[in-house]
Formats: structure tokens, sequence, C-alpha cells
């Protein structure tokens, strides 16, 4: 093989690698949940760090300061889905002040959702959360748990807006 032809092939591996990266990186951030048999659809920032399971997604933004996860619970107690929101957080070593729970509005298209804001502590740093949940078809609602610090959640109102706008129901 000539010096020329092997640089047209080295460019065109080179071309081809880049557009399968892109092509994967597009479609990192769109997830359905639960995968097997989905309710809805939420797109995730590239930026972001995802990391989806059979049951939903987790994504973490950058700098680590604030981290979301987009679950469905199999029942229409959705103040049931709260509170297993708050029970999965103290389980990975959250401490929730139930005491200062408040309700925050949420807003989530189409759906009529309900958030409690609590104040929380993790590594003895103060954290906030946010439980959201809503009623989702077929016996189910709808669950977002959103933590971090003050300025976490300050920095990635915008981002976060954005993922909750995206929620797509596929079954209605």
């Amino acid at each position: 093989m000539s010096r020329s032809a092997a640089m047209r092939s080295a460019k065109f591996t080179l071309a081809a690698a880049s557009l399968l990266a892109l092509c994967a990186s597009a479609l990192a951030g769109s997830f359905k949940v639960p995968y097997d048999k989905p309710s809805l659809a939420v797109t995730v920032p590239d930026k972001w760090t995802p990391n989806s399971s059979e049951d939903g997604v987790d994504a973490a933004a950058p700098g680590g300061a604030f981290f979301m996860s987009i679950y469905t619970f199999a029942g229409e107690d959705c103040k049931a889905a709260r509170d297993d929101v708050v029970a999965f957080l103290t389980r990975n070593g959250m401490k929730i002040d139930a005491a200062s729970a408040r309700d925050v509005a949420q807003a989530l298209p189409g759906l009529q959702a309900t958030g409690t804001q609590y104040a929380a502590t993790e590594d003895g740093k103060t954290r906030q959360v946010i439980a959201v949940v809503a009623p989702l078809p077929r016996k189910r609602c709808l669950q977002i748990a959103q933590w971090g610090t003050e300025q976490g959640f300050r920095q990635n109102a915008d981002a976060v807006a954005k993922i909750v706008g995206s929620i797509k129901l596929l079954d209605k």
C-alpha cells in the first residue's frame, strides 16, 4: 500500500471512529425508565455522568455537588413512593431531618407532581434533598430524588429544569 493510500485509510478510520463516538455520545443521555417496560423517557445532559440500571437512571452533575435519580415505584401510593426515596437516601448515608420537610413546587409536563424538600447531612456536610413524586399509568409512581449542596442546587437549576422538562410519558 502506498503512503498516500495508507494516509487516506487512516483518515477514513479516524473519521469513522469520530462519527461513531459522536453518535454514541448523542444517544448516551437518553434513557427509558424502567428499562424492561418503560413508563417514561428522560434525557440527561452530555456533561453529566449518568448511570442507568434496569429500574431507572442516576446522574451526577459536573463537579459532584448535585445528584439526581429518576425511578418508578410499583404501586399507586405516591406518599409511599416519596418515603421510599427518603429511605433510599438514608440507606446510602444521608441523614435526613424529617421535621424539616416542606412542600415545594415542582412542575412536571403532563403530570400532577408533588415535591418535598428536606434539610440533610452527609458525611457531616450540609445537604438539601428534594423528593418529587407523581402518579403514572399502570399503578406506578414516578420518583425523582435530587440531593446536593445549596450551591449545587443553584448551579444546576437550569440543567435540572431541562432534565425534568425532557420527561415524556410512553404509556398513557
